[in-house]
């Protein structure tokens, strides 16, 4: 023990030292006395801004993420309120984040401090709290009420209108019977609205509410003319979207039929395809009493709430084409093994599909430093190995890639085909996402701004980011999409924000890539694959750990095939999708 040195340390501090050589252990240090080990024997460089100085942002040295930690710890220890802002939670952990992003890195990918820190977060409580927040939660849910969309659905080509709807609004029950999420409210060619406001207290029992609505209905009917013959059944739905429907002459028109659905039916294929199958089974046993399909069309259509349409104008609006570029569903082409044998360990950050006569898939793998290379059904595996760790990927031509090497500051031209680095680039900054367009490399440095640079390294030009922790880009014609953690970016060229995707559930968005439509494919380290539309306004979970994906690491779309590459970060399994735009 270095007595001399143990002086300026706390008496508490002096006994965890002590004790070290019998426990074997480091457990028991806190970060103020790692913090005083580490600078009391040099163990690290100073940090750029000094010790005891909070360092600046693009400052990310070891040293400096170490004094990161420290005023992390004295922020925290040292608040006067307990009371902590999304916000500020929310900044903690990506900064804390963003630092075991980096360890990992120093430590060549084997300590995996990332991942623990996103673990922290989103760690399950324990049963007992789990279940009374639960309750909590969905007490607060039946006062809210779910979150729907409203929808409408056509039914073309039926001759016996009227029939068809006394039927289905009769059998109403037995049709939303067994569904889960989707409620059958009424079917109507035309309809009579009558606003009124209803005090809560009414709304207590169903006896108070329909003694309180015949007399309603009395007044009612007292002003109008019926025959007595006619009945009048209606649906009674909050003020924003209430329908009422009366019986009209068949005049050989579509069937409208109102829905409630779940928002997060649409997410998946599967979702949406088993409640339309359900919706689709009750209605054509109940339309016509032998569960015989009589050749039923039906149109599908979002109905805004706020400006709902009429039922003739929304099936004028169904025979209109509607821009609707997110694919339908994907279908497996080819999965792929890259790894020679199973003790093999590798990271594969990101990938590629390039050539065209030979057609060789590209991986990085950053724990080898090396790009892995075998062609499309994954035989012919080989290797190029690099004096760097390379991270990020794009296609320069059909037999050339670039690579950007994070922690290195570097960029290698590398040709595929004589598996050599043609031209290396030393870059101002950290480099991370990097995108070849136009015959120039775009290229994210300090996960703050690009650098257009020509294949010598010349920097062009430079464009800012929407955000402070950009990681990855892609450059598609007029603009670029870039990603940090939480939320895609679609910017112009020049830099300015056109959109911005963000969902709390997607906490770990990996790489993007775009297809020929401009709508954004993702990958989340939870198992699955997004895609958003072009406006980003939709979105849909097209892959998930159902189809193989396991922290899925890398991303890209080949646009001339309409193939979705899709590789996981450790178990070297890589799959080829075919993407299609509609049912075939």
């Amino acid at each position: 023990m270095c007595i001399p040195h143990l002086s300026s340390f706390f008496t508490d501090q002096k006994t965890c030292l002590s004790d070290l050589k019998s426990l074997n252990s480091y457990d028991s240090f806190d970060i103020s006395l790692i913090y005083k080990l580490l600078r009391q024997f040099s163990l690290v460089p100073p940090p750029t801004n000094g010790s005891g100085n909070a360092p600046n942002k693009i400052d990310t040295k070891l040293s400096d993420d170490i004094e990161r930690i420290r005023h992390f710890r004295n922020h925290l220890a040292h608040r006067c309120s307990l009371n902590i802002t999304k916000e500020e939670f929310d900044n903690y952990f990506d900064q804390s984040r963003d630092i075991g992003k980096r360890m990992d890195l120093y430590f060549f990918q084997n300590t995996n401090y990332e991942y623990k820190i996103i673990g922290h977060k989103t760690c399950r409580m324990d049963t007992q709290m789990q279940t009374q927040y639960n309750n909590t939660l969905q007490e607060l849910e039946n006062l809210k009420r779910r979150r729907k969309v409203r929808v409408q659905i056509i039914f073309q080509n039926n001759a016996d209108i009227e029939r068809t709807i006394d039927i289905l609004n009769s059998l109403k029950d037995e049709i939303n019977e067994n569904l889960s999420g989707i409620e059958f409210i009424v079917a109507t060619k035309g309809s009579i609205i009558l606003d009124t406001d209803i005090f809560l207290e009414i709304l207590e029992t169903d006896a108070l509410l329909q003694s309180t609505l015949t007399i309603f209905l009395q007044k009612i009917l007292e002003r109008i003319t019926i025959s007595n013959t006619e009945s009048i059944d209606m649906v009674l739905l909050p003020v924003e979207e209430y329908t009422q429907w009366k019986i009209s002459k068949p005049i050989g028109e579509p069937v409208f039929l109102d829905f409630d659905i779940l928002a997060g039916f649409f997410e998946t294929d599967d979702k949406m395809e088993e409640q339309l199958r359900q919706l689709s089974d009750a209605f054509s046993k109940h339309s016509n009493e032998s569960g015989t399909n009589n050749d039923i069309t039906a149109t599908l259509l979002p109905i805004c709430l706020e400006n709902k349409p009429t039922a003739s104008a929304a099936f004028i609006q169904a025979q209109t084409p509607v821009k609707y570029n997110l694919p339908v569903y994907v279908t497996l082409r080819k999965q792929l093994n890259i790894k020679r044998s199973s003790n093999e360990n590798h990271n594969i950050t990101s990938c590629i599909k390039i050539g065209t006569a030979l057609v060789m898939l590209v991986f990085t793998d950053c724990y080898n430093k090396r790009l892995i290379i075998c062609n499309s059904d994954g035989a012919a595996i080989h290797h190029i190995p690099l004096s760097c760790r390379p991270y990020y990927i794009t296609e320069v031509d059909n037999n050339t890639v670039a690579v950007s090497s994070t922690l290195d500051r570097t960029i290698l031209i590398i040709n595929i085909s004589r598996s050599s680095v043609t031209n290396t680039i030393n870059t101002s900054g950290y480099c991370y996402g990097i995108s070849y367009d136009d015959n120039n490399l775009h290229v994210v440095i300090d996960i703050s701004i690009i650098q257009v640079m020509d294949l010598t390294g010349k920097v062009i030009r430079t464009i800012p980011l929407p955000s402070g922790s950009i990681r990855d880009i892609t450059v598609d014609r007029d603009r670029f999409v870039c990603r940090d953690f939480k939320s895609i970016y679609c910017c112009s060229l020049d830099g300015k924000l056109l959109w911005k995707f963000e969902k709390d559930k997607y906490q770990d968005l990996r790489r993007v890539t775009t297809d020929n439509e401009r709508n954004v494919f993702v990958a989340d380290s939870n198992y699955s694959v997004v895609v958003v539309s072009d406006d980003g306004e939709y979105y849909r979970e097209i892959l998930t750990k159902s189809d193989g994906l396991n922290r899925p690491g890398g991303i890209y779309f080949d646009k001339k095939e309409n193939i979705l590459l899709v590789c996981n970060l450790k178990d070297g399994k890589a799959f080829l999708f075919d993407v299609k735009k509609k049912l075939s």
